[in-house]
């Protein structure tokens, strides 16, 4: 019985995005003829993607494109482009990092993990080199050193 009800939540909750998803691309479609999403559009799109990368977890993908993503939450990928350079001021590739770089501190604190050697591929990146680059770039510290400086405040 648990696992139906889980299952059925499951399956309720993609109905319902399906729906609010064709709900906005019926809007855009009948308002909007030269492509440009409102700012309610922008702010609902921009929520079902944040609520479907954590709720799904698909940024630890090292080979999730834009493409997919959109696919995947049922978007035209012209449109979540616009949406994450306009809402975000980010590319995409920098916002999925953002998510990755959020998840690997994470790990680091939860798990109490001083070894950040495999890091990165827990995280969705294909090199160490481009994770610390990019923890860097969000943080201003590398995956050591925030270690150590929120490690030393508990």
């Amino acid at each position: 019985i648990l696992t139906f009800v889980g299952i059925l939540a499951i399956k309720q909750s993609t109905f319902l995005l399906a729906l609010k998803i064709n709900s906005i691309n019926e809007k855009h479609n009948q308002s909007n003829s030269n492509n440009i999403l409102n700012e309610t559009e922008k702010n609902e799109i921009a929520c079902i993607l944040e609520n479907y990368l954590r709720g799904q977890k698909i940024f630890l993908d090292p080979n999730l494109k834009v493409n997919n993503l959109a696919r995947k939450i049922h978007i035209p990928e012209k449109k979540l482009s616009f949406v994450i350079n306009q809402v975000y001021s980010v590319n995409f590739n920098k916002f999925i990092n953002i998510f990755r770089i959020e998840e690997a501190k994470k790990i680091l604190l939860e798990q109490n993990r001083d070894n950040v050697e495999n890091l990165y591929l827990l995280t969705g990146f294909n090199s160490r080199g481009t994770f610390n680059r990019a923890f860097k770039a969000i943080t201003s510290l590398t995956p050591r050193e925030f270690y150590i400086k929120n490690i030393s405040k508990k």
